[in-house]
């Protein structure tokens, strides 16, 4: 056997009695055919192996019967199979016998590993995961997180700083990764709906910070009722007053409830409009507004921009008109 200066392989094929159906390639990342072989000619029940050497690269193993029955059929004698492992670590990749085509996706190299997470969506809520995803190395992997999980992916999780040790036998990563509280982004200007302002409003944790999209730059958002309020909640517009936010003429924008905190910066505040209890807010809690634009917002007609007796606290800017 010659040297082998990349990753060697050995496949090993023990055939069955129709060797001509049989066949195998293997190609890498970009499709390219670098391995391959064909068993028409071959004798009935013959033994065949070879050693692969492959570059660092991911590939796909694949493997056919153009009968569709496989190496192990009842009715054949003798009965096959194939087998791919790595030839240094005996590693075995494909171990199979009944197939039409079957494939195996592997890569070579280095142990390498990507891990990425889902926040949780409050404070004191354990709902976070944390997922790795290990490549190359030695195909058999096992895990070791801080928390004495010993799976690929843990959930349950609140937020926090994690570490986990991937190893494949020979070579082990040790990856850090923090979850913090996810907060609400909205990313329609939508009345309601996922992504929507309501939706952040209604559906979110009390002290989340509701952001904007940079795509809402400009944008309104017209409200067909008013946003009721019941926690703390902090609206943060991207740019000073160019986040928009309208009641349409028809009804207030924000109801602040008695145990409800608004606090508001950098959006502008426009027609919102009642019969009674009207303006942009009608506010019985706490009102924190900050870089803010309150404009032609009524009340039964006349110019009202907060209704209500709960508390208000200007910061910055506060502009109404």
């Amino acid at each position: 056997m010659e040297e082998c200066l990349d990753r060697s392989f050995l496949i090993e094929v023990q055939l069955d009695q129709y060797p001509e159906q049989v066949s195998y390639e293997i190609s890498d990342d970009e499709g390219n055919i670098v391995a391959s072989m064909s068993f028409d000619g071959f004798s009935n029940g013959a033994y065949f192996t070879d050693v692969i050497c492959l570059p660092n690269d991911c590939y796909t193993l694949t493997v056919s019967d153009s009968f569709g029955d496989g190496l192990c059929a009842s009715y054949s004698t003798p009965q096959g199979y194939i087998i791919f492992k790595d030839f240094v670590s005996d590693v075995i990749l494909f171990d199979e016998c009944d197939f039409t085509i079957a494939t195996k996706d592997f890569c070579v190299g280095p142990l390498s590993a990507e891990v990425a997470g889902i926040y949780p969506s409050c404070p004191e809520v354990a709902d976070g995961i944390i997922t790795v995803v290990p490549s190359a190395g030695e195909y058999t992997y096992t895990y070791n997180w801080s928390n004495g999980a010993n799976t690929a992916s843990v959930d349950n999780l609140l937020a926090g700083d994690y570490q986990v040790t991937v190893s494949d036998g020979l070579d082990q990563l040790i990856l850090d990764y923090t979850l913090i509280n996810g907060n609400s982004i909205v990313f329609t200007a939508s009345n309601e709906g996922l992504g929507s302002l309501r939706a952040a409003a209604t559906n979110g944790c009390s002290m989340d910070t509701i952001s904007f999209d940079p795509g809402l730059i400009g944008d309104t958002i017209y409200l067909t009722s008013e946003i009721l309020i019941d926690k703390t909640v902090h609206i943060e517009g991207m740019t000073t007053f160019s986040t928009y936010i309208s009641g349409n003429e028809q009804n207030i924008i924000f109801q602040v409830a008695a145990i409800g905190v608004l606090s508001i910066e950098s959006m502008r505040l426009l027609d919102g409009n009642a019969a009674s209890n009207g303006g942009a807010i009608y506010n019985q809690g706490q009102v924190i507004l900050k870089d803010l634009v309150l404009e032609t917002n009524t009340e039964n007609g006349i110019p009202r921009a907060i209704s209500g007796e709960g508390s208000v606290l200007l910061k910055g800017i506060v502009k109404i008109k």
